[in-house]
């Protein structure tokens, strides 16, 4: 399971790194263009953080 999530923060970040070219900055704020980005970002916040949650608690009962 611990390998899903790398691999997602991964696509997460090659996604968001892949957006860039294509996103219109000069209408950025609207939902039109900013949600792939968010959801991008949802995506990478909570894979990162249920990686160092697992990683914490496996040295916790170590």
């Amino acid at each position: 399971m611990q390998k899903v999530r790398y691999i997602l923060v991964v696509f997460s970040i090659i996604g968001l790194l892949g957006l860039i070219p294509f996103t219109n900055f000069t209408e950025f704020f609207t939902w039109k263009n900013l949600t792939p980005h968010f959801i991008l970002l949802c995506i990478l916040i909570s894979n990162a953080g249920s990686i160092i949650y697992v990683n914490r608690t496996r040295k916790d009962k170590i």
